[in-house]
């Protein structure tokens, strides 16, 4: 009887060892669906922190582009205004010269992506005594995608 009793528990333990074989695959598979819903989301944020990325770098260059148009004119402003394709400015005129910025710029530069325009402007100025003088003031415009860059050129030698 003693063999038997023994027999009997061991094969107790058998069944109660194969009843929890299933319990490992269950647990394998939920940390499986776990792994795989962290890197989903992963993959999500991963994509949105490329797109952010991607739009900041489309928008600097957009502002490097449009200031570069703007600072290549401030700095080529006489000779790009002496050959001006269509002609002098009268007062109060606003014309795109963007052929002209281009035609002054190197080829491949990243001045020929920016749009650029220029209004001319006649100014009074008041002088603290004596008599006032004009002042020629241009407005330059420098555009690139969603970017804009506006500054001004006074002078009264030009």
């Amino acid at each position: 009887m003693k063999n038997g009793i023994l027999m009997l528990r061991q094969h107790a333990d058998q069944c109660v060892v194969r009843e929890n074989r299933g319990m490992v695959l269950i647990l394998v598979m939920l940390v499986l669906m776990a792994a795989i819903i962290i890197g989903t989301y992963s993959m999500g944020s991963s994509k949105i922190e490329v797109r952010i990325a991607g739009n900041e770098l489309q928008y600097k260059r957009d502002f490097y582009t449009a200031e570069g148009g703007a600072e290549f004119l401030i700095g080529n402003f006489k000779p790009i205004m002496n050959n001006l394709s269509a002609g002098t400015l009268a007062e109060g005129d606003t014309r795109d010269i963007t052929t002209d910025v281009h035609d002054a710029s190197e080829p491949g530069s990243i001045v020929r992506n920016a749009t650029v325009s220029i209004t001319y402007e006649k100014r009074f100025e008041f002088p603290t005594s004596g008599t006032g003088i004009y002042k020629r003031h241009y407005k330059i415009v420098s555009r690139a995608g969603d970017q804009e860059i506006e500054v001004g050129i006074e002078t009264d030698d030009f």
